[in-house]
């Protein structure tokens, strides 16, 4: 009678190494989508901020003095307007300058605060609008 020796199995080392290269794939893979989620809150924030400002903008610009903004839900504290708790950003603020040169404009800096989890910079912006008119007219 012939003995069969043969062992066509895998041993416990081959295993182990294929669970280990699996897993440090697996674990870049994870990775990638980790940095991936985050890059996309990043830029939707970011997005969001930029709407925030252009429909800011757009309201500045149909009104016919700064005064008209507390009409709008915003309060004022000395020559800066706020607008908190928004549906899309924690505070909305719109500071005017002083004119200190002799001309029909005025600048208004916009800034936008994201939430407080997102840990972010606000968005600025700035612009000029004209004293007494608004630009609709």
């Amino acid at each position: 009678m012939k003995l069969l020796n043969k062992e066509g199995g895998l041993t416990l080392v081959e295993i182990l190494v294929a669970i280990i290269l699996i897993s440090i794939i697996l674990l870049s893979f994870f990775t990638f989508f980790t940095q991936s989620t985050k890059f996309t809150q990043h830029n939707k924030a970011k997005l969001t901020s930029v709407d925030i400002a252009e429909q800011v903008v757009a309201d500045l610009r149909r009104i016919d003095s700064p005064e008209d903004l507390l009409q709008m839900g915003y309060h004022k504290q000395d020559n800066t307007y706020i607008k908190e708790n928004t549906d899309l950003a924690s505070k909305v603020e719109i500071d005017f300058e002083e004119n200190t040169i002799e001309s029909e404009l005025r600048l208004a800096k916009v800034t936008i605060y994201s939430s407080k989890e997102l840990k972010r910079p606000p968005f600025k912006t700035e612009m000029y609008i004209k004293e007494g008119n608004s630009y609709e007219k």
